[in-house]
């Protein structure tokens, strides 16, 4: 062979390498991308509108009649979880839910409840009849609480108080995954709190890491402005009279959504309140926590491992 055919060989070699190295870097950069956590990427215009439908198939409102009272989410094809204060279930109950009303085709549901926590204040569902959704939230590994603290979340109701506050609950166009993006302000021993103008309707919402992990269900919230007024002061004018503290008291706990649960969680959710102004907080959930609330409903085996 010529000097120029090897020369001719050795240039084509080279440049064969060289586009294989670009093309091996355009895939890693390829594969990167697609690890981004899903909802880093909501500020683009595509991926928002993936991220948007991902919720919109897994975050749905129960229903009595044509009210909306709560939301729920999909945790599998076939089972659901929600707040139990609001749906106020029992083991056996059925359910029914909705899609967002802007949705085509509003898509029914009916779900039987399998588990109830009102410790927790969870129900678990499974769903009886209406379609599989076309996307659910996996619920996380374990990890501790703690690592929670400061994370950036994503917290996705049924918009069932911003369509109150708009003075049209039912069939309005604001019902539907509405997501803000808190951060975690602070963590109990079972509940994290975070700093989101939330109302009543909202609870069973899901409030997920930015990889699209459920970590937590959204169970009430707090405004200090919208607090009852002080009690009134006894006849010397020192101190609120006792039972109209109570009552005070009752008032506050109700609007928290805390009126219905034990010493341990009430405590722990107040304190958290006491750091933040405006709020809301959420049960953590993890894998494990939910396998154990289905077994306390007692699930079979196999739907608890569809969880």
């Amino acid at each position: 062979m010529s000097c120029s055919g090897v020369a001719m060989t050795f240039d084509r070699a080279l440049l064969l390498l060289v586009v294989v190295v670009v093309l091996a870097m355009l895939l890693g950069q390829l594969v990167t991308w697609l690890r981004r956590p899903l909802f880093e990427l909501l500020r683009n215009g595509d991926m928002q509108k993936r991220a948007l439908a991902l919720l919109e198939s897994a975050v749905i409102g129960i229903y009595d009649g044509d009210t909306p009272v709560c939301a729920a989410v999909f945790i599998s094809d076939t089972l659901a979880l929600t707040a139990e204060h609001d749906a106020s279930p029992t083991i056996g109950t059925v359910l029914r839910a909705r899609s967002a009303p802007d949705s085509k085709p509003v898509r029914l549901w009916e779900f039987k409840v399998i588990a109830v926590s009102q410790s927790d204040d969870v129900a678990v569902l499974q769903r009886i009849s209406g379609p599989a959704p076309a996307q659910f939230l996996a619920v996380h590994d374990a990890a501790p609480i703690q690592l929670m603290k400061g994370k950036q979340l994503v917290l996705a109701t049924f918009g069932i108080a911003a369509a109150a506050r708009a003075g049209d609950a039912a069939g309005s166009v604001l019902l539907g995954a509405a997501i803000s993006r808190p951060a975690v302000f602070t963590v109990g021993h079972r509940h994290f709190a975070y700093p989101a103008e939330t109302g009543r309707g909202d609870s069973g919402a899901a409030v997920l890491s930015l990889d699209g992990k459920l970590v937590g269900l959204h169970l009430g919230g707090w405004n200090h402005a919208d607090s009852p007024p002080p009690s009134p002061k006894d006849k010397a004018g020192t101190k609120p009279a006792a039972a109209a503290e109570a009552r005070k008291n009752k008032e506050r706990l109700a609007a928290m959504g805390l009126d219905h649960v034990g010493s341990a969680t009430r405590n722990s959710v107040v304190n958290l309140a006491r750091t933040l102004t405006v709020g809301g907080y959420a049960i953590f959930l993890t894998k494990d926590r939910v396998r154990a609330l289905c077994r306390g409903g007692r699930m079979d085996g196999a739907i608890i491992n569809a969880a």
